[in-house]
């Protein structure tokens, strides 16, 4: 690890509804972004969505797998001149392309992962961050409406264990990012609503509940705005695409299968209890304190898996009302459950 690690501790911290301004101030005054932030926590996500939205044109190389021939364009040989020259790279053919086909709309060519770039990249890089072009294109400059943005983890957060080089990271303005837990939970709404529309319809008044479950809400965690420690949502974007998958291929989707999706990709120990129509409001089973602890109904017990009775079971025998009769009878319902699935595997 070399000696400019970890200094992205002390930059300073944005949430990702501050990332907009930054890339319309770093398009303005002719700078580049580099963005910091742990894993998942919408770096890539928050430049995709403001191409989404109609501002930017959106142009993404992939650090971590370009070559000198990708980034610079590969060696061409003309029979006619018995010269060699550079072919333009596709991702500078597409800015050149976008500029003309509307040049006052601005572009952000979005470097992402950039610490994962190899060696013979990063000098490569560090020229296109300077002079806004490639070592072998030297007269095909960037139009000057293109902002530079790149996106990296944090350095132990990397495979390669390594930061970026000080002549490469003074090419860029440098923040960390962070999302708050309530702009996460929008955010990870809105793929929800891309992905599966119709899972708001599923879980009815249960859909809040089911986020706080599956998006491991932990706000007591957060509270030093400078950590991400939700679930990442690429797992939830998983979970989303499997729910599709099984609305399509069953015509419709049960609370059950998203409880059963959730744990096969999100891997929480999340309950349907939480999001059956006949649980009350305040049943949060994953996070049951010895204040509010409400029993589940039978239908919703009947769903829970050893695991999930379990720990139902543990919730309630810390509250007062398990010394009640149906205290005693939950528990008892849950033996017999945790008894039937043992004989079901053996």
């Amino acid at each position: 690890m070399n000696d400019v690690s970890n200094s992205y501790e002390s930059l300073d911290v944005v949430k990702a509804s501050e990332v907009p301004e930054l890339v319309a101030q770093c398009l303005a005054t002719g700078t580049n972004l580099l963005i910091y932030g742990e894993p998942g926590c919408g770096k890539s996500s928050i430049i995709q969505q403001m191409a989404k939205d109609g501002e930017y044109f959106l142009v993404t190389l992939g650090a971590a797998s370009l070559c000198e021939d990708t980034l610079n364009g590969i060696p061409v040989y003309d029979a006619t001149t018995k010269t060699t020259h550079y072919a333009v790279p596709e991702w500078l053919e597409t800015i050149f392309k976008n500029h003309e086909a509307d040049p006052t709309k601005p572009q952000i060519l979005f470097i992402d992962e950039l610490t994962l770039a190899i060696t013979e990249v990063r000098n490569g890089l560090q020229l296109l961050g300077t002079d806004r072009c490639v070592p072998t294109l030297p007269n095909m400059k960037l139009p000057d409406n293109v902002v530079i943005v790149s996106a990296t983890n944090t350095a132990e957060d990397s495979s390669d264990g390594e930061d970026l080089s000080r002549p490469l990271k003074t090419r860029f303005m440098s923040v960390r990012m962070t999302n708050s837990p309530d702009e996460y939970k929008v955010y990870i709404h809105s793929i929800a609503e891309e992905r599966f529309p119709n899972l708001k319809n599923v879980l009815g008044e249960r859909f809040d509940v089911f986020f706080d479950d599956v998006i491991n809400d932990m706000k007591d965690y957060w509270c030093d705005n400078t950590k991400f420690y939700g679930t990442n949502p690429r797992t939830i974007m998983n979970l989303f695409k499997t729910c599709e998958y099984i609305a399509g291929k069953n015509g419709e989707i049960t609370m059950m299968d998203v409880s059963t999706a959730a744990k096969r990709t999100v891997g929480h120990r999340v309950s349907s209890a939480n999001w059956t129509p006949e649980a009350p409001a305040k049943v949060v089973s994953t996070k049951m304190s010895t204040d509010d602890t409400i029993i589940p109904s039978d239908e919703a017990l009947e769903m829970m898996d050893e695991n999930e009775l379990t720990y139902t079971a543990e919730a309630i025998t810390r509250n007062k009302i398990a010394t009640t009769k149906k205290g005693i009878e939950a528990i008892i319902k849950i033996n017999v459950l945790k008894e039937r699935l043992k004989n079901k595997d053996r």
